[in-house]
């Protein structure tokens, strides 16, 4: 007749217990409210059986579909990376907080694009400094919304190990975060980050192995752990993972920055000549120093240098990249007095660039032990956490 019946079941699937069951009989007049009854019966039963879940916050929810829909969108662009896709993102999320102003995922969303904008070397006229700001800003918006949203603590535990952030304060970030979403590859990713920051590389590289193994397909996952294998001189590991995140998503080019200094630092240079790698040129400068042909290397060392005061130059990267590039072929070449220098300029722009990462690796082993190599890193590191520090009080 006029009825309907729905009979809801919850199976283990690995044991075939039945959990829990109910069944619920309405006229086809109240379809719409037998719907919501089921969902919440279903959730509310979810909770009180299966371990490890939780209901989730009112601010962790929103009743605006385009909302959630745009929030989707943005989370399928942040995990491409480019700068095209990051944008796009930052849209996303802000057009769900303009639809609903009290939603915390999206917050936790701009504090990641944010801060992987950055830390990507993107440019088009963003303040890096301001961008952080904001970032920060979202994450802690984030977390004052939904105290037990994960992906705020992760947003923000990523931002502040990028700033140089004392240690503790970032490890128990990743501690709430990690307790809440131990599924979440970039959670892991992460804070492999943090481990090798410290020279916990064994442990950095077992977090990355986790993030990837929790999702084999995000190319953001692949360079970050490429990038923690560059400096823990996984060299090999360095090389096939950048070439995997390069598979998934062709438009990056730090995969192929990455791979260029590995094959360097395995004594082949000759392999490092087969990329264009656009801003990242000063890799390929430093191969041709090692292969003897020194006037091309410096003629192209002074050209990155045009370009870096030239900031029209290329609409995609900031002058940053250059910078760093610049400060790592002198670091090559012995030259501690220039590394500093544009070590120096490239973090008055950026509190992050993407050369800093490597300094572990063997690429800076020729300025390592010189005193005022030492002392610049450690005045640099702590000036950019200062700098975030003051941005982040305003």
């Amino acid at each position: 007749g006029d009825e309907a019946r729905v009979t809801v079941q919850l199976i283990e699937a690995e044991t075939d217990a039945h959990l829990w069951a109910r069944s619920y009989t309405r006229t086809f007049g109240n379809l719409f409210d037998l719907q919501d009854e089921i969902a919440r019966g279903v959730s509310s039963a979810l909770v009180a059986t299966v371990v490890g879940l939780r209901a989730t916050a009112e601010a962790s929810r929103t009743d605006k579909p385009a909302a959630y829909e745009a929030y989707l969108q943005g989370k399928y662009w942040l995990h491409r990376r480019t700068r095209e896709a990051l944008h796009r993102a930052m849209e996303a999320f802000e057009g769900a907080l303009a639809l609903d102003s009290s939603y915390a995922p999206a917050y936790a969303g701009v504090a990641a694009a944010s801060g992987l904008w950055v830390s990507y070397g993107y440019g088009g006229g963003l303040d890096h400094y301001a961008a952080y700001r904001k970032a920060i800003a979202a994450a802690d918006k984030a977390i004052a919304l939904d105290p037990e949203l994960a992906e705020g603590y992760a947003a923000r535990a990523f931002l502040l190990e990028k700033a140089w952030a004392p240690t503790q304060e970032v490890e128990r970030d990743f501690e709430v975060a990690l307790r809440l979403l131990p599924s979440s590859a970039d959670v892991h990713g992460w804070y492999g980050h943090l481990l090798a920051r410290e020279h916990r590389f064994d442990q950095a590289i077992e977090e990355g192995e986790k993030a990837i193994e929790l999702d084999p397909v995000a190319p953001g996952r692949r360079l970050g752990f490429a990038l923690d294998a560059l400096a823990a001189r996984r060299y090999d590991l360095a090389v096939h993972e950048a070439q995997r995140a390069l598979e998934l998503e062709p438009e990056l080019l730090l995969p192929k920055a990455v791979q260029a200094v590995s094959y360097l630092l395995l004594g082949q240079p000759e392999e490092c000549l087969q990329f264009d790698l656009g801003r990242h040129a000063a890799i390929r400068a430093m191969c041709l120093h090692s292969l003897g042909r020194e006037d091309p290397a410096a003629s192209l060392i002074d050209s990155l240098s045009t370009a870096a005061s030239t900031p029209a130059y290329d609409q995609v990267f900031g002058e940053v990249i250059i910078l760093g590039g610049i400060a790592s072929y002198y670091a090559w070449r012995g030259d501690a007095g220039r590394t500093i220098d544009h070590l120096e300029r490239a973090f008055a722009e950026s509190p992050y660039v993407f050369q800093l990462r490597i300094v572990d690796s063997g690429l800076f082993d020729r300025v390592r032990n010189d005193p005022g190599f030492q002392s610049a890193i450690n005045r640099i590191r702590g000036n950019v956490w200062l700098r975030v520090e003051q941005q982040r009080e305003r």
